[in-house]
């Protein structure tokens, strides 16, 4: 699928490797739309919109097998995004591989009656 804009022609840029079935998806008719945006940069309308089209397109499956092949991974892609979501960040966590087996902080043991 395509949906950025060309910087020269306006018309929908094609990334590297286009195949020919590209002139066949739907997307190219809704360039407006943020095909090769990350998710945190859709709006839910947009994604709304996004996954409509690519139901409604003929070339959906050579769109996925192009993605796999190409292991594409930003934009929405065959009606999904192909980034992955953003993760926290996760404070260092301390090696507690030399303590196996220890009663963990804060954990009382249990008491024998």
């Amino acid at each position: 699928m395509s949906g950025a804009l060309s910087p020269t022609t306006g018309s929908p840029a094609r990334p590297a490797g286009a195949e020919a079935w590209m002139r066949f998806a739907v997307c190219q008719d809704f360039p407006a739309l943020p095909w090769l945006a990350d998710r945190d940069q859709a709006t839910d309308t947009d994604r709304t919109w996004m996954t409509g089209v690519c139901r409604a397109c003929g070339v959906i499956e050579a769109c996925s097998a192009f993605v796999t092949t190409e292991r594409i991974t930003g934009g929405f892609w065959a009606g999904e995004f192909r980034d992955q979501p953003d993760v926290p960040d996760v404070p260092d966590v301390p090696d507690v591989s030399d303590v196996a087996g220890r009663a963990q902080p804060g954990v009382q043991e249990p008491v024998a009656s």
